[in-house]
């Protein structure tokens, strides 16, 4: 059955023009076709707007065998971080033997993992948390090159 068939019928007997049935027609014709009930998923710039992050990676010292870093860990997104994860890998197989200013500092294989201490767990939008690590190298040290907090890629700077 036709749209306007549809709505002749409905309307019959009401006090409507034709004119009235043709627009209510167009509308339906022209309105947006339900959503979906496939799965949602949020773009890269939805969630970065949303929970957006910056890391500067800064080697302090150096010495044969070992160094130390700072991170600087911005909220660049509009809502506060809650509980924290920054994670990294080393690139050059370097190891790490201790975090400063987080609450925990694992490493499993080249993989890094950061978390928060309870005095440092929030970063409003805008601000910042520092942290440093501890650690040895063979052969070279190079900075890692990607980071991510709470599973969200973060832009370098």
């Amino acid at each position: 059955m036709t749209i306007r068939r549809h709505l002749d019928r409905r309307l019959a007997g009401r006090a409507l023009s034709r004119a009235a049935i043709v627009l209510a027609a167009a509308a339906v014709a022209f309105a947006p076709a339900p959503a979906a009930s496939s799965p949602v998923y949020a773009s890269a710039a939805s969630t970065q707007d949303a929970i957006g992050c910056a890391v500067t990676y800064t080697v302090n010292a150096q010495w044969q065998g070992g160094f130390q870093a700072a991170l600087a860990i911005r909220n660049s997104g509009r809502t506060a971080i809650v509980g924290w994860v920054v994670r990294f890998a080393f690139p050059d197989g370097q190891r790490l033997t201790r975090g400063f200013n987080v609450g925990s500092a694992t490493q499993d294989g080249a993989a890094v993992a950061l978390t928060n201490n309870p005095y440092n767990g929030t970063v409003a939008p805008g601000n910042s948390v520092l942290l440093g690590i501890q650690g040895s190298w063979t052969v070279t040290d190079g900075a890692p090159t990607a980071f991510t907090v709470n599973d969200t890629l973060c832009t370098a700077g």
